[in-house]
């Protein structure tokens, strides 16, 4: 019991982020919950990280990382009013709970959506949360230079992808290092809490910005070079661009909210 709270839930009570432990072991389980949601989708005949479901996947990712930075916004400011108390900071709603909850709803409604012919609700409830969201953060914003993490991660995703996967791939990991870089070397206000991205910070986190760039890069480009085939592409792109989208929401969302 000692060492689950000192690995797991000490950083989280105590706001510390990461560490070598806990992120081995959320990598860990969440690619075994991958792997056996996979094949139970796939044994019920439903389209497992295809383009529709990634697409479909991309508010729930967004939403989640509006969702953790209403957080922070409650949890620094003391905004504790009407329905932000929803918001106070609690294991739902920061890692690994706010991943947990999402894609529990994500995967819920994409099934629904699927076994009772229920024509696009996915990306309908997805987008319905996220515009709700917005309208909570619309509010509270005062520092645009969070604006600067979307055009560096727009001018690439333009520039180098020619299909809308590629875009949100390149968009998704693109923002979350813009915003890093923003947040931490032009802002400094803020810390990274990710272990490879600190190592990599420690030399510079520009130098952490277009390594993310690159990887989408080699992986859509060149994906036979680091041996992943053709047909596993889209499913690595998508899960690039859920992943980048939900942190670099996040990253971008503390910036103009100033928490």
């Amino acid at each position: 019991m000692e060492f689950i709270n000192e690995y797991f839930i000490k950083p989280i009570e105590m706001r510390e982020g990461y560490n070598i432990v806990n992120t081995l072991v959320y990598v860990a389980i969440a690619i075994l919950a991958l792997y056996l949601i996979s094949r139970y989708f796939n044994k019920k005949g439903i389209p497992f990280l295809d383009e529709r479901m990634i697409f479909s996947a991309l508010p729930y990712a967004v939403t989640g990382g509006m969702i953790r930075a209403i957080v922070d916004l409650v949890d620094n400011k003391n905004v504790v009013d009407g329905i932000y108390t929803f918001y106070t900071y609690s294991y739902w709603n920061v890692t690994p709970g706010i991943y947990i909850v999402m894609s529990s709803i994500f995967l819920f409604v994409y099934y629904l959506e699927h076994r009772y012919s229920l024509y696009k609700i996915t990306m309908v409830l997805g987008y319905a949360l996220l515009v709700f969201h917005l309208f909570l953060i619309l509010p509270h914003i005062s520092n645009l230079t969070g604006l600067l993490s979307i055009i560096m991660a727009y001018i690439p995703a333009v520039l180098l992808s020619s299909t809308p996967l590629q875009f949100y791939a390149y968009l998704g990991q693109a923002l979350d290092g813009a915003s890093t870089f923003v947040a931490i070397e032009l802002i400094g206000n803020y810390r990274e809490k990710h272990l490879v991205a600190s190592a990599i910070g420690n030399i510079s986190y520009l130098l952490f910005y277009l390594i993310k760039i690159l990887i989408v890069y080699i992986i859509d480009k060149h994906p036979n070079r680091i041996g992943l085939k053709e047909e596993d592409k889209t499913m690595v792109l998508g899960l690039a661009a859920i992943l980048g989208l939900g942190i670099g929401t996040r990253n971008m969302i503390r910036i103009i909210m100033d928490t």
